[in-house]
């Protein structure tokens, strides 16, 4: 389990030579990406006053990337003052890496790049995995928030960080399109993190659909069926969350600002709502099974990974008998830390 550190007294951090070429991309861009969110917006807004946090975290950064960027036999350990930066410029590097990593899979089909494209996280995580990385605390990052309006925030943020603009699925116009998924993620995860709050992201699959199909006919499944089930889910989700379909009996969903409480709240009233709908029995009433994640702001996995963590809790609400929510005991979202979120109002 990667958060959160632990207590333990931090002490200086001997680098390979490959790890400290890994430490220094990670902190040369999360120097970029500190310029391009926080100094300049900043900078063009408080014009000479910067307070003291932005500049001294630009030195601390300057000051890795230096150390970090120089190589010798006799490289000494760095130092443990600059260990929760080091923490903090990797959990950086791992989700820019494994954002680009779903950009670049989508340009090729050639199996050799394909694998030299998975193997981009490899060296961060290597890293990551090394005693120090639980035993230190994650160094704090000042955020715009913090100094300025959140008018002044908005207006200051680069141009090509904008809300994603609605677009309904094609086929029934009542969910929102996949393809609108990862923009509206990336931008709540951004609203999150000015915030300092969570998000939740839910894989949602309706339970023997095949059986739907068998007894109704797919013409009849999309004529009569499936639009009371899209219509249920938006309107038990509607302000609290956005949903989108995937397919005819998969979907996902994005809660805003909602820990895991208050989306399980969310979710089971969703539930209710599905079971009581006025579907032919057999095969009604309708269940679903539901994997579900909470993102915190300092969440080092990207989009992809976030989608793909929901699909494999939804996957073990499966396995368990169905028709329940399955969630993460720890924030690596470990398989085997996956259990069944107790609910106590199931056949309400």
């Amino acid at each position: 389990m990667l958060f959160p550190a632990s207590e333990s007294t931090p002490v200086p951090l001997s680098l390979s030579q490959d790890e400290q070429t890994t430490l220094y991309h990670a902190a040369e861009e999360y120097s970029r990406w500190f310029d391009r969110m926080l100094w300049l917006p900043l900078s063009s807004s408080l014009a000479s006053l910067l307070p003291r946090d932005i500049r001294q975290h630009k030195k601390a950064i300057d000051t890795l990337t230096a150390i970090t960027g120089a190589w010798s036999e006799s490289q000494p350990p760095l130092d443990d003052e600059f260990l929760p930066l080091a923490k903090r410029v990797l959990v950086h590097q791992r989700r820019a890496v494994a954002e680009h990593q779903v950009i670049l899979r989508a340009r090729t089909v050639h199996r050799e790049t394909q694998d030299s494209i998975d193997a981009l996280l490899a060296p961060i995580d290597r890293l990551m995995r090394r005693e120090w990385f639980d035993h230190v605390s994650i160094a704090q990052v000042p955020r715009p928030t913090d100094f300025l309006t959140l008018a002044e925030v908005y207006s200051s943020l680069p141009r090509d960080t904008v809300p994603p603009d609605p677009l309904f699925d094609e086929k029934f116009g009542l969910l929102q399109s996949p393809t609108l998924f990862p923009a509206s993620l990336r931008w709540h995860r951004l609203e999150a993190w000015l915030r300092g709050l969570p998000v939740c992201v839910a894989f949602i699959d309706l339970d023997d659909f095949k059986s739907y199909n068998t007894a109704l006919t797919e013409t009849v499944i999309d004529r009569d069926v499936l639009p009371q089930i899209m219509r249920a889910i938006e309107a038990s989700l509607f302000v609290h969350g956005t949903a989108f379909r995937l397919g005819g009996d998969e979907y996902l969903a994005i809660f805003p600002n909602s820990s895991m409480t208050s989306a399980v709240a969310l979710l089971s009233s969703m539930r209710r709502t599905l079971r009581r709908l006025p579907i032919p029995r057999p095969p009604g009433p309708v269940t679903c099974s539901i994997g579900l994640v909470e993102v915190l702001p300092d969440c080092y996995y990207g989009d992809y990974e976030i989608q793909e963590a929901s699909n494999r809790a939804k996957n073990y609400a499966k396995a368990q008998g169905k028709d329940a929510i399955a969630s993460f005991r720890d924030l690596a979202w470990l398989d085997s830390e996956l259990a069944i979120f107790p609910t106590s109002d199931e056949t309400s």
